[in-house]
Order: structure tokens, then sequence, then C-alpha cells
């Protein structure tokens, strides 16, 4: 747990005035006993002049906590106060110092930087000064007058170091360590774009759409590409399989680098990147089992349709779908009763043809004679008879 860090300097103030610290509307700002806050310190040197919202500046959280409730030099708490709530800076912001800054730099160009990257997080810079110098614009709040400005018009040197709040990754706001003087920009943003594909099992043309039967295979791919002006912070994956398509166990994998990936987060509450580098794709991969088991009789023609999600804190929800649509096998036809096979022919001797030599041609003559002797005898015998019988 963080507590604040209260300098020698500032006991020393609170013993002499017999006061408590008092923050803002009277609101005594601490932290809760045994939590200590991270201490950011920043290099350069403290300016003493008239524009300096905080006489001689901070070069550490734990000092600007320190002088945002107590004021320092000329600097009164009060005005301090009223400069950073005009600039949006809060009383909650300041206690919590410790925890969100990080050591960066403002440009005279008006550029916002973390240190380590020369990617600005924010571009267009106001900030404050109690003088009013040439292409200055006076405000007054709170009963504080003082004078806001690009950097060009105040700052001598190229840059100066501050201390650089981010939120989930995005420019809040700045504080240069040498002055004090509070800085507000334009953040630049984190995109992403989710594209959600689908291919036969096996196959490697990955498409919107497929066609496939009860029982068959498919892999699906979800790739979550990077496009913002920064990194997107905490980026979570997750996808929703439809009804009638079943994960196949152990298949999930980061396609980047072909590891495993937990499916039950992956189809659950997400994956998270924790860091999403902008220009960078990250590719998952899994396959489903479309109506397993489905019997023929239940099976129906329908469209299954695949849902990924992806958003971070601070970006909404974008999806992409995959379809695959769903045919049942076709039926096939009824077998034929095959046909008796016809009988087998008894074989049949091969008639024998007459002999035509000189010997068969006689007999036959001489047969023929005897038959038609035969014949003719009888017939006479026939006539004698019938005429006898006359007489």
């Amino acid at each position: 747990m963080l507590h604040l860090q209260i300098t020698k300097k500032l006991v020393d103030r609170l013993i002499a005035g017999g006061a408590v610290l008092l923050f803002g509307l009277g609101v005594f700002m601490t932290l809760p006993a045994g939590v200590h806050a991270a201490e950011v310190t920043l290099g350069g040197g403290r300016d003493t002049d008239a524009n300096a919202v905080i006489d001689g500046g901070a070069l550490s959280t734990s000092e600007l906590v320190a002088d945002y409730g107590a004021g320092k030099g000329s600097s009164s708490a009060q005005s301090i106060q009223d400069i950073y709530t005009y600039f949006g800076i809060s009383a909650t912001d300041i206690s919590a110092l410790g925890t969100t800054a990080v050591a960066g730099s403002v440009s005279k160009t008006g550029d916002v930087f973390v240190s380590g990257s020369a990617t600005p997080v924010a571009t267009g810079a106001l900030t404050a000064g109690r003088q009013n110098l040439a292409g200055s614009s006076q405000v007054t709040a709170g009963g504080t007058t003082f004078y806001t400005r690009t950097p060009s018009v105040s700052f001598k040197s190229d840059s100066l170091p501050a201390f650089v709040v981010m939120q989930n990754g995005v420019f809040k706001y700045a504080i240069i360590g040498s002055c004090g003087n509070p800085v507000k920009a334009t953040p630049k943003m984190p995109d992403f774009t989710i594209e959600k594909t689908v291919a036969k099992f096996g196959d490697s043309n990955f498409t919107k759409s497929v066609t496939a039967q009860s029982g068959d295979k498919v892999t699906y791919r979800v790739a979550v590409a990077s496009t913002g002006a920064i990194a997107s912070v905490n980026q979570v994956v997750r996808d929703e399989l439809p009804a009638h398509a079943t994960y196949v166990d152990g298949s999930l994998k980061l396609v980047n680098d072909g590891s495993a990936v937990d499916a039950s987060k992956f189809f659950g509450s997400g994956i998270t990147i924790p860091s999403f580098a902008t220009g960078t794709t990250t590719t998952y991969e899994f396959s489903a089992t479309v109506a397993p088991g489905e019997a023929d009789s239940d099976c129906r023609t329908e469209t299954l349709v695949n849902t990924a999600h992806s958003a971070s804190p601070i970006l909404p929800d974008k999806t992409s779908t995959a379809t695959v649509n769903k045919t049942c096998k076709p039926t096939p036809p009824p077998t034929p009763t095959p046909a008796p096979p016809a009988p087998t022919p008894t074989p049949q001797p091969a008639p024998s043809l007459p002999a035509t030599g000189t010997g068969s041609v006689l007999g036959l003559f001489v047969l023929a004679s005897v038959v038609g002797s035969f014949v003719y005898r009888r017939h006479l015998s026939r006539r004698l008879a019938t005429a006898t019988n006359r007489d």
C-alpha cells in the first residue's frame, strides 16, 4: 500500500506552521498506511524565475506531491491547485502520481515523449506559466491568474524533462520537472483490426465462408493487427463458437510462434495481450468439428456463424465472423435386387449329317424300292379283294 513520502522540508513547514497538510478544498490527502509510492525522478535544473508554477520545480514525484499540498517559495498551494485543475489534473491524480507517472519529456515543437521511445505519445502540447510572455493567453481560474501558451513560446531548450502520466497506455497529462508547469496535449491513440477466416481441415485456403458436412472438421483463424499510432495496452481477444460446432481439444495455437494457447480463456473471458506494438499482428488458429455425431436422419442444412471479438480498456469491441454452410450427406440410392441368374442350357449333341458317299446312295435307293414294292402289293391286294366281293 502507498503512503506519501514527506520530505524533511515539508515536515519543518508543518511543524513551524502548526498545520496539517491540506489539499485543494480543504481535503486531507493521504494514502493508506503501509502503501509505498514508487519514486520517479527527473534530471535537469530548476527554474526559480517568476514564470514557474512551482518555484524551483520538483524533480521527484514525492517532492511534487508535497509541493502541491503545501506550496513552495512564492508559489502558494492554492495557486498551484487552481492551475492544475484548469489543466484537468485533480488532487486525486496528484496523490497517485507515484504509481502513474513515468519519466519523459516535452519538446519545444509540442510533442510529448516517454523516456526510451522516439515515438511521441501526444502532440500539440499546451502549457502554462505565471508570466505574460508574447504569444500567451490570459486565464483566471479559482482566483488565480496565469497564462497558457505552446512550448515554443516559453521553452529555451529544445526539450525539457517531465513527469508523463499514461492511462491504459494513452497520454493523460504531463508536468515539467524544472518549473512544475502542467502540460496537456492531444494523445496519440492505439487502434486495431480483427479478421476471422475459415478453411476446410488440412486446407491452407482461408476464406470468409466454406461448405462442410456433418462430422467434417474445419480450421478457424483469428488475426488481430495493431494499427494505431501507439501500442495498444491490455488488448483482449476471445472467440464464440456457434452451436453445432465443437472445439477440437488441443488444437488452439498462436500462429506467430506455434505455442499452445489456453482454450478456456480464449473461449471465455479472453486472452490478454499486455502490450500490442503498433504494426504487429497476432494470429490464433484452432479446429472444430461440424455437428459431430449427428445422425443422418436428424441432419438439416444450416449456417454456422463463428464470431471473434477484440477490445481494450479504451477501445470498443470489434468483431469479425466466418461462416460454415453445413450440409447433410446425400442419401444413397437403394441398392437394387440383382436378377436371378439365367439357367444354364443343357448342351445338345451336334446332329449327324447323312453320309453322301456312293454306298449310301445305293442303300437309300434299295430301301426306297423295297418300301415302294410293299406299298404297291398292299394296294393291289386291296383292289383284288374289293373286286371279288363285287362278284
